[in-house]
């Protein structure tokens, strides 16, 4: 008799969450809440990836989306922070 092995499991919960931060951060950056989440949304997409890269996980797409928006509100946030007053 052959024992069956479980099936891997499967956890996409840090792309998901990544993404949902990311895609939030980009508007909020204009009251600077999205800074913090950008930065969050790349921690999150970087451990999403890894995941990826053992096997653990299935969502590229989300993790991926997530590094995305992330950064583009990290760096919104920063050229808001660095202009001159006008």
């Amino acid at each position: 008799m052959n024992p069956v092995s479980p099936a891997p499991r499967v956890d996409n919960t840090l792309g998901l969450l990544a993404m949902v931060l990311g895609a939030a951060a980009i508007p909020l950056t204009l009251v600077l809440i999205g800074l913090p989440m950008g930065i969050a949304a790349i921690v999150l997409g970087l451990l999403g990836k890894q995941r990826l890269d053992r096997g653990e996980a299935t969502n590229r797409d989300q993790v991926i989306a997530g590094l995305a928006c992330g950064s583009v509100a990290v760096v919104v946030a920063a050229i808001l922070i660095a202009r001159p007053d006008s």
